[in-house]
């Protein structure tokens, strides 16, 4: 959106159809410019956190005054996932990298190949058949000039349909919003809950009689 950038993920952790974990934190924050988003195999997951985190401890360590910007750690990302492609054993997960700094908004995305590209809108997942339309949607309707509010609802419709139409997902949500000030995200203990409509006349009866 105009001033930065926003993300969403739900918080659903499933074990094979069983949705065993419901708290899980896919939005996390690194240094302090980056948000990075992780869909896919949990324990890839973690491997990838516990990555991100040496490097920003290591940076830290160094005390030269560099701060990692959010296209350094997409990029680290991007070695380490198409690395283990070439091992053949990869880390099957779908990354989003996102953050502002000096003014510079960044949106990025790796894959379980190693496939990365940048652009103003991703979506992984379920999410790219049938969020991308909605974003879409937003940007011809609103331009470069689209603000926080209507980021941050655009957002929630596109969960609120992707909660619709996937047998396995949840309505508890975790947004981040990276701008020029500072980094802004929910907990995964702390969840926005989705408001969601059943009572539709066809579920009620969806025979019609």
């Amino acid at each position: 959106y105009r001033d930065g950038v926003m993300l969403a993920a739900d918080t659903l952790g499933s074990y094979g159809s069983m949705a065993r974990f419901t708290s899980m934190a896919r939005l996390k924050q690194f240094g302090e410019f980056t948000v990075v988003g992780v869909g896919g195999d949990l324990s890839d997951m973690q491997y990838l956190q516990q990555q991100l985190t040496q490097l920003i401890e290591h940076e830290e360590a160094l005390d030269d005054g560099s701060k990692i910007a959010p296209r350094g750690i997409h990029k680290y990302l991007t070695r380490i996932l198409y690395n283990r492609r070439s091992k053949m054993d990869p880390l099957w997960n779908s990354v989003v990298v996102a953050g502002v700094r000096n003014g510079e908004r960044f949106l990025g995305t790796v894959d379980l190949i190693g496939t990365q590209y940048e652009d103003d809108m991703i979506a992984t997942g379920f999410g790219a058949h049938l969020a991308i339309p909605l974003l879409r949607e937003a940007v011809e309707a609103h331009g470069s000039e689209m603000t926080e509010e209507q980021a941050r609802k655009v957002l929630e419709d596109c969960m609120r349909v992707l909660y619709y139409r996937d047998c396995r997902t949840i309505n508890k949500l975790q947004f981040a919003n990276m701008k020029e000030g500072g980094i802004e995200i929910n907990s995964a203990d702390e969840p926005v809950v989705l408001d969601t409509k059943w009572d539709f006349a066809k579920y009620a009866v969806p025979g019609g009689h």
